[in-house]
């Protein structure tokens, strides 16, 4: 990984003996916090690794790469920081073995640094149960078109915004719009993500 990349986009997570008053709150927040815990995916695989949520493969000079993105809470830095790819192909991510239902999670796809970051997009994931019981991870793609109305009243792309995507996959969602497999591009011009981060979302099943 970059290092110069991760100077730009590493946080620095401040004690949370800073954020708790008493030892009564900080007695419920660590009980809350091994609860919501145990419905994340990352979970489910022992303490030391850090599972694939997906594999990102893209194109840089004519040649293929592929980078998996893990479950981490903290911000990590793309490998095509500073560079601009015209696709992207999201491929799945560990199967996970689980007898609960498993979090969505969001991870959100970012230009810029930290201090201004701008969202290109986000991948939802979700994962559902096939009949051998194990959590298989779905994808759906997530932007948010900023738009604005012109003088002749027809909506428009605001200027400066990220550009649409357009999804040239060949494979089909589910019932719940989720694909085994992703694969965009941008409407205009090349993508630059310079880091993503990792979210979880309350379980849906």
């Amino acid at each position: 990984m970059n290092a110069r990349a991760l100077d730009s986009v590493a946080l620095r997570p401040y004690p949370l003996w800073m954020h708790i008053r008493g030892y009564r709150r900080l007695a419920v927040s660590a009980l809350l916090s091994v609860v919501m815990l145990s419905m994340l995916p990352w979970q489910a695989l022992p303490a030391a690794s850090a599972p694939a949520l997906l594999v990102l493969e893209y194109t840089v000079g004519g040649k293929k790469a592929s980078v998996n993105v893990e479950a981490r809470r903290e911000p990590v830095a793309s490998p095509t920081h500073g560079i601009g790819v015209d696709k992207i192909t999201i491929l799945p991510g560990v199967s996970v073995s689980s007898t609960r239902p498993l979090s969505d999670v969001r991870v959100e796809f970012y230009n810029g640094t930290l201090a201004q970051p701008i969202l290109l997009y986000a991948i939802g994931i979700r994962y559902f149960k096939n009949a051998d019981g194990l959590w298989l991870p779905r994808y759906q793609l997530i932007e948010d078109v900023l738009v604005m109305r012109g003088a002749d009243g027809n909506w428009k792309p605001l200027a400066g915004a990220p550009a649409a995507l357009v999804v040239t996959s060949s494979t089909l969602p589910n019932t719940e719009g989720f694909y085994p497999a992703l694969e965009f591009g941008s409407g205009s011009g090349a993508l630059h993500v310079d880091f993503w981060l990792a979210r979880e979302q309350p379980a849906t099943q």
